[in-house]
């Protein structure tokens, strides 16, 4: 989240080449019911929307695609229902999308549509004028042949090592201590539920990165 041309979209980009296709799902947008109709479906993918106008804080009302990716990241997947016709017969046709899925995406705005911008993390991009400067130089070593790239053989080597990982379960064995350290300051606002679950995501991330 952060100012416009502040370089957001840069290393959502660039970070995607370290992963072979078959790690994440890149849309623009799309309309609410597309997600369910997904061949492939989002089982351990990252689901990549480039702007998420769709989701951000300020628009009036819910809308149908918040709502299903909202559930797709707490619940692992999506299921849903329709009347249709086999045979010239009506009946209930079920459709299910399965995860566990994660999401990233860029904003403008200060915050997601509430409900499901206390389901997320959100970072800020550098904003401060040296940061500027050296964007800048940069882009101009790059434009004039002299920057650093990444070779190929380096970018297929990340995706081979991506394609052996398998899922593991990261048990934190702290983690009762933690919760009675937070437990220790009395009254908790209700927000303190939602955000105790993503201090727990992060430590199991980077214990399995560390790993």
């Amino acid at each position: 989240s952060g100012p416009q041309g502040s370089g957001k979209s840069h290393p959502l980009f660039t970070t995607l080449k370290l992963y072979p296709k078959s790690a994440y799902y890149l849309i623009t947008s799309g309309s609410a019911k597309s997600l369910y109709n997904l061949n492939d479906g989002l089982k351990h993918k990252a689901l990549n929307l480039t702007e998420a106008l769709q989701l951000q804080s300020g628009r009036q009302g819910d809308n149908e695609l918040a709502y299903c990716i909202r559930t797709l990241i707490s619940e692992g997947h999506l299921k849903y229902q329709y009347t249709g016709f086999i045979d010239k017969k009506k009946v209930t046709i079920k459709q299910e999308l399965k995860g566990p899925t994660s999401l990233l995406t860029t904003t403008i705005h200060g915050q997601l549509e509430g409900q499901l911008d206390d389901r997320m993390i959100t970072i800020h991009p550098n904003t401060t004028a040296e940061q500027t400067r050296d964007i800048i130089s940069r882009t101009a070593e790059m434009a004039s042949g002299n920057g650093d790239p990444v070779d190929k053989k380096t970018l297929d080597a990340w995706k081979l090592f991506y394609e052996s990982l398998e899922p593991v379960e990261v048990v934190i064995p702290y983690a009762k201590n933690l919760a009675e350290f937070i437990n220790r300051n009395g009254a908790l606002p209700i927000s303190t539920r939602r955000a105790f679950k993503r201090v727990l995501a992060t430590i199991k991330t980077i214990a399995l990165i560390h790993q």
